[in-house]
C-alpha cells in the first residue's frame, strides 16, 4: 500500500494535453458509459484528437502489432503517456505509464493500460502480454442524441458550400444573364469522343451567384473553385438535387470576366436557341450542295455543309467561321428554310469542333 502511494504521488504526466486528454476520456469511461455527452463535445474531442501529435492516425494492424490493441479502421487510437518515479535510484527508477484509448462517432470504445517493459536508465517498450483492459463499451448504450438529423445534414452540405435554400432563375429555354457566379464544386464524370481516337473530359460543374441560388453545367471544364465569372447561358431545365436544393440546369454558356463592361441587356440579345441563319442554297457554283447555318455568338457561327438532296445528311466535318464569311454565304446563298433539327447539337459541340478547327 505504501508503495503504491509513494508512486501516485511521484506520478506525472507528459503534457497537459495528456492529462486534460485523459481526464476526459476516463470521465466518460466511468460515467456515461463511454458515449459523448453531445454532439459539440465529440466535435471539439475529435477535432483535438487530430490535431495532436498523440493522436496521430494509425492503422489497426500498425495499433495491433505495437500496442496490441485491437481497433477497426473508422476508429481512432489515443495514446496518452506519463511518467512515474518509484525510488531515488536516477533514471533506473522511471518508469512509463501509459494509457491507450480507442475512440469513435460514438464515444470511447475502450479503455487499455498498456504493459511496461525496462525504464528510462535501460531502454523501455510496450509489452502488451502485460496490457490490462481498464473499460469496455456496451453494445447496448443509448446514443441516439448523436445521430444526425436529414436536416441537420443538409444544412452541413450548404454550409460546407457557403449556400442558403436557393430558388430556380429564368426560365427553360430562355438565354439568361445570370450575373457574377462562383464555381463551388466540380468533378470529372465522363470522356466525350468525336472523331476518331480524340476526345476531352466531361465535367459536371455547379455555380451559384450573388443569392446562394445553384447552377448546374455539365459540360466541358469550368473554372478553378472560387473563381468569380459572369456567366449567360440557355436554362435548360429546373431540379431538385439530391440534398433537397432548388438547382437550375443551364447549357451553352459563355463566361465573361467580372469586369466586363458589357451591359446585360446586349448580352441577352444574343440568340436564346442558337439557330438564327437558316438553310441556304448554293453559293459560288456549288451546286450539290446546302448550308445549314446557326449563329453561335456575337463573332461566331457553325457552318455545315449538308447534301441538296438530303438537307438532313452532313457533309464533311462541321466547322466554325467568323461574322464575315456568314454574311458572304447569307448574302450570295438563296435561303431556303429553318436548319433541321439534327443539326441542334452542333451547338452543344462548339469547343470540340473549335479544337479540331485548330
Amino acid at each position: 500500500m505504501r508503495l503504491q502511494q509513494i508512486i501516485n504521488e511521484a506520478f506525472d504526466w507528459d503534457s497537459e494535453w495528456d492529462s486534460d486528454m485523459y481526464r476526459s476520456l476516463k470521465g466518460l469511461a466511468n460515467k456515461n458509459d463511454g458515449v459523448w455527452k453531445s454532439k459539440k463535445q465529440r466535435d471539439f474531442m475529435l477535432k483535438r484528437i487530430d490535431a495532436s501529435n498523440n493522436g496521430i492516425a494509425r492503422d489497426p494492424n500498425t495499433v495491433k502489432d505495437n500496442f496490441g490493441v485491437d481497433m477497426t479502421s473508422d476508429q481512432k487510437f489515443v495514446l496518452i503517456t506519463g511518467m512515474t518515479r518509484w525510488a531515488d535510484y536516477g533514471s533506473r527508477s522511471l518508469i512509463p505509464v501509459r494509457h491507450a484509448f480507442v475512440v469513435d462517432g460514438k464515444g470511447v470504445v475502450k479503455h487499455v493500460k498498456l504493459g511496461n517493459k525496462g525504464n528510462m536508465r535501460d531502454g523501455s517498450g510496450v509489452d502488451p502480454s502485460k496490457n490490462k483492459v481498464e473499460f469496455v463499451r456496451p453494445g447496448n448504450v443509448d446514443a441516439s442524441h448523436l445521430e444526425k438529423t436529414e436536416d441537420e445534414k443538409k444544412k452541413e452540405f450548404k454550409t460546407a458550400l457557403g449556400m442558403g435554400e436557393g430558388e430556380y432563375i429564368g426560365e427553360p429555354g430562355k438565354r439568361t444573364d445570370f450575373g457574377t457566379v462562383e464555381l463551388v464544386a466540380k468533378k470529372e464524370v465522363g470522356y466525350s469522343s468525336f472523331g476518331y481516337n480524340q476526345g476531352t473530359p466531361k465535367f459536371w460543374n455547379l455555380y451559384k451567384n450573388a443569392d446562394g441560388n445553384l447552377i448546374q453545367h455539365v459540360g466541358k471544364e469550368g473554372p478553378e473553385r472560387g473563381e468569380k465569372l459572369r456567366i449567360v447561358a440557355t436554362v435548360n431545365d429546373h431540379f431538385i438535387s439530391k440534398k433537397g436544393d432548388k438547382t437550375t440546369k443551364i447549357i451553352r454558356p459563355r463566361f465573361y470576366e467580372v469586369e466586363d463592361s458589357m451591359k446585360a441587356e446586349e448580352i441577352i440579345e444574343e440568340p436564346s436557341t442558337g439557330v438564327e441563319g437558316g438553310l441556304y442554297g448554293s453559293v459560288a457554283g456549288r451546286d450539290r450542295v446546302h448550308y445549314a447555318i446557326m449563329r453561335l455568338n456575337r463573332s461566331e457561327w457553325i457552318l455545315q455543309r449538308v447534301a441538296k438532296s438530303d438537307p438532313e445528311r452532313k457533309l464533311n466535318a462541321p466547322f466554325i467561321v467568323d461574322t464575315n464569311k456568314a454574311r458572304f454565304i447569307i448574302k450570295h446563298g438563296k435561303l431556303l428554310g429553318e436548319v433541321p433539327e439534327k443539326h441542334y447539337s452542333l451547338l452543344d459541340n462548339a469547343d470540340k469542333i473549335r479544337r479540331v478547327n485548330n
